[in-house]
């Protein structure tokens, strides 16, 4: 198994340095380690598409990715970019359920237009160097209202999403496939032994 120590790059004291991305496959478990962290303890911050198609399904407007996926995408980058500036400015550590970088990646995959103020989140706003990715994990895997595409879909989008990360300069720490306190556990470990390698 991965130690917590493996992957590990030097921190620089930004901004951004204690904001942790948790992303990955859909549907591989990512929401529910996010609320165990919360349970944890942890400050949090929920995934901006669910909570955007939750919304969207609510009023009855068509900010969906079925519907109108360039609305869908402007909606993602401007909560996700809210989410950041306003936790960025606290002291304590949060996790985030994806990120801005996630909404990056949809966008060159998917050939839609990058709002702007997204393509200059991505030159002055940076999360912690460590994101820790979710691989995908079929037995979990479930559509629901907010999730209506299949798994092929979700690894398609996945396989997308690592190397988008990378290209932003970003250390890959994968979780591994374990029950979910065993993977918070690892995660604030992994977490710990940065912030220490840091000080």
């Amino acid at each position: 198994m991965t130690r917590p120590t493996d992957r590990l790059i030097p921190a620089a004291r930004a901004a951004g340095d204690r904001l942790y991305v948790v992303s990955g496959c859909s549907g591989s478990g990512k929401s529910t380690l996010i609320a165990a962290l919360a349970q944890h303890g942890e400050a949090v911050a929920v995934e901006p598409g669910r909570a955007i198609v939750k919304a969207q399904l609510a009023t009855g407007e068509d900010g969906l990715p079925w519907a109108n996926p360039q609305r869908f995408i402007d909606l993602c980058a401007a909560h996700a970019i809210a989410d950041f500036d306003r936790r960025v400015r606290g002291k304590r550590r949060k996790f985030f359920d994806r990120s801005f970088i996630d909404v990056a990646s949809a966008v060159e995959r998917s050939g839609l237009v990058m709002p702007g103020r997204l393509r200059r989140a991505l030159i002055s706003k940076r999360y912690a160097p460590l994101v820790f990715i979710s691989a995908p994990w079929e037995a979990l895997f479930a559509p629901d209202a907010q999730r209506r595409h299949g798994f092929g879909e979700a690894l398609a989008e996945y396989e997308a999403l690592v190397p988008t990360y990378q290209r932003h300069g970003y250390a890959i720490v994968f979780i591994p496939p374990l029950p979910v306190m065993e993977r918070v556990a690892f995660v604030l470990a992994t977490v710990t032994a940065h912030e220490a390698a840091a000080v």
